[in-house]
């Protein structure tokens, strides 16, 4: 879930205040937030000539500081020349103002305030952080115990799943245009004992393109039908309906899911990781209460799957069991797709949007409907509500329906006043739900800085930090400069972690677009609806360069020491729309490596793959992740 607008700016201010504005120019806001503004920007001149303005003031402030200030202030008493001259010489080396400007900061408020203290006070303050420090160690290890031997896997739902999708993701970028074959048993039982059947489900999913066909016994094909609506409903993927991925995109929408990960065994043999997740409710018809997913140990690889839902008031299960799994190059089976492929429905990162029986009478020509979508699409995607437990689009008799999810009645309010103008447009019907805030601060980040210590890369953090303050501390001591360089290390992780939750985030929502709009499904829009389409691709595309090159340079200092600096040629651009989905999967799978190396570097104590991570890949990814995303910058031929 994204964070809360900025409260800088409440709703009833029209314009946004100075410190908004300068984190806008920074690119700090919240992806919500960051969008408001652009609208603003977009209709009010007065604003943008203030941006204008704050943009030429840093200009001729930092003119002045490096031309005067510098030359006419007398250099500071002991140690802190070489000080400074270290941390100018560290924020040089990155994009805008550099992370270690901030700990600078961070570490000369901490100090300053902790030279004030008398001795005795500091004293008693470090003997009491001891003591709290010896008292979290035993609360820690007792959890860990409890965790350990009472059946508990070491890891999370989320580094569960992430797993599986970064081991997919290896698999299909071993192979030339992949296709996943998947052959799979379903069991249905209803809450009779009698209500029970088998059924058998063979899938192709062609990955660069989206085809798709699948094989079911005649008798099945009601049936299996049922369970394809079902999935779509709780915004899950019928063409990959046993993966990481769609229960992924099921469970991020429940607000309050109650979820659990334990260790299991394979009916065969082997190691398995079982997940269960529960939907706290009310459970409508159609939802899914709960939900179980089987992990193998070995290879990450989801082999079943069950699905509790409510339908007609009784409870209906889906077993899910693998049979067989491949991926297969195109042209092996390329006589599979030769017949017209099922129509495709969104995958589990795209917005999902229902189909309509086709029997129904309908108000609105398919044509209509796709303008309203793409309309819809365009406005949610202003707001940052750009993946599907964030809203939901969904086609009815009558038209479109859009639901947006919030977690304040600020925000809502806010939000149906933007989207205001659905209102007037026939067709069009907006509904704003208020649910738990989902956001969390990292784990890692509160944990025990002596229990993080444990993982290179945060050693690392810490030494780095800490010898811009030696030269400091060598002369004149100065008192808490320990606890402000943990403190400047915590934030550090923070920082990490969350600009790359931001690049997964913008990552999924290209691969929504690109999912629920493939080419082909393009050339069913008119030139507004394509332009707007391409505007929504440039942004995402935009936000992946800057997060990319922000994260390098940030870690730079501190990972890649040593590294050649020199640009990663993707080895290809952008010249046709044809070869945008390619490049969206390329840059899914790169994100979501760049992530899990990321949290594998920071994160805390209790993951199993702790600090396992390639320092000189995740440069060479990152710098993919820029180069594949500048391409999205350049014209492409539509090929309409």
């Amino acid at each position: 879930m994204t964070r809360l607008a900025d409260p800088s700016w409440p709703l009833h201010m029209e314009h946004p205040p100075d410190d908004t504005l300068m984190k806008g120019v920074d690119g700090e806001l919240a992806p919500q937030e960051a969008a408001r503004m652009r609208v603003h920007l977009e209709s009010c001149w007065s604003c943008r000539t203030r941006v204008d303005r704050i943009q030429e003031a840093i200009t001729a402030f930092v003119d002045f500081y490096e031309t005067r200030f510098t030359t006419a202030v007398d250099p500071p008493p002991g140690g802190w020349r070489k000080f400074e001259a270290a941390i100018e010489a560290a924020a040089g080396r990155t994009v805008g103002r550099s992370l270690l400007s901030n700990v600078v900061s961070l570490l000369r408020s901490s100090a300053a305030a902790q030279a004030a203290r008398t001795s005795s006070f500091g004293q008693a303050a470090r003997t009491m952080a001891l003591r709290a420090a010896g008292g979290l160690l035993v609360v820690a290890v007792l959890a860990f115990a409890f965790s350990r031997y009472g059946g508990e896997a070491p890891l999370s739902a989320s580094e569960l799943l992430q797993h599986s999708e970064v081991a997919h993701a290896a698999q299909l970028s071993e192979v030339s245009r992949p296709v996943v074959h998947q052959r799979l048993r379903v069991s249905l039982r209803n809450a009779s004992p009698v209500g029970r059947s088998s059924l058998s489900w063979e899938i192709w999913r062609e990955t660069l393109e989206g085809q798709f066909h699948q094989q079911r016994d005649p008798g099945e094909v009601a049936a299996l039908d049922e369970l394809a609506r079902v999935l779509r409903a709780n915004r899950m993927d019928p063409h990959q309906p046993l993966s990481a991925a769609s229960y992924d995109s099921w469970r991020k929408g429940i607000a309050g899911a109650r979820e659990r990960v334990t260790e299991s065994r394979l009916p065969g043999g082997g190691d398995a990781f079982r997940l269960r997740t529960a939907n706290p409710g009310p459970i409508l018809n159609g939802e899914i209460s709960e939900a179980e997913l089987l992990v193998r140990a070995a290879d990450w690889h989801p082999v079943e799957e069950s699905l509790r839902v409510r339908l007609g008031g009784e409870t209906r299960e889906y077993v899910l069991t693998e049979v067989e799994f491949n991926i297969v190059r195109f042209e092996s089976v390329a006589s599979v797709f030769v017949a017209p492929p099922t129509a495709q429905p969104p995958a589990s990162n795209a917005t999902p949007v229902e189909a309509l029986p086709s029997s129904a009478p309908r108000r609105f020509s398919d044509e209509a409907l796709d303008q309203l979508e793409i309309d819809a699409s365009y406005q949610l995607h202003r707001l940052g509500l750009c993946l599907p437990e964030q809203a939901h689009i969904s086609r009815t008799l009558d038209g479109i329906e859009v639901e947006g999810r919030t977690t304040t009645i600020e925000r809502r309010d806010m939000l149906l006043q933007t989207l205001r103008a659905f209102g007037d447009v026939p067709g069009m019907d907006v509904d704003v739900r208020i649910a738990p805030d989902e956001s969390a601060a990292e784990a890692g980040v509160d944990a025990p800085l002596g229990d993080l210590m444990q993982l290179p890369a945060v050693q690392a953090v810490r030494d780095h930090v800490a010898a811009r303050v030696a030269d400091a501390d060598a002369e004149e001591p100065v008192e808490g400069a320990e606890e402000a360089i943990d403190a400047a290390v915590r934030q550090f992780i923070g920082w990490a972690t969350s600009r790359s939750d931001r690049l997964v985030f913008h990552a999924r929502a290209l691969q929504a677009l690109v999912d629920r709009w493939p080419p082909d499904g393009l050339a069913r829009l008119g030139l507004d609806e394509v332009a707007a389409w391409q505007s929504m691709v440039g942004d995402h595309a935009r936000m992946l360069h800057r997060d990319a090159e922000l994260l390098r340079t940030g870690l730079g200092p501190v990972l890649f020491a040593g590294l050649p600096d020199e640009p990663v040629s993707t080895g290809r651009r952008i010249r046709n729309v044809s070869e945008v989905p390619e490049a969206v999967r390329r840059l899914a799978t790169l994100a979501r490596t760049i992530d899990h190396a990321v949290h594998s570097a920071f994160a805390s104590p209790g993951d199993a793959a702790r600090g396992s991570f390639d320092t000189s890949g995740l440069s060479t990814s990152l710098r993919q992740v820029e180069e594949l995303a500048a391409g999205f910058d350049v014209l492409w031929t539509l090929g309409r």
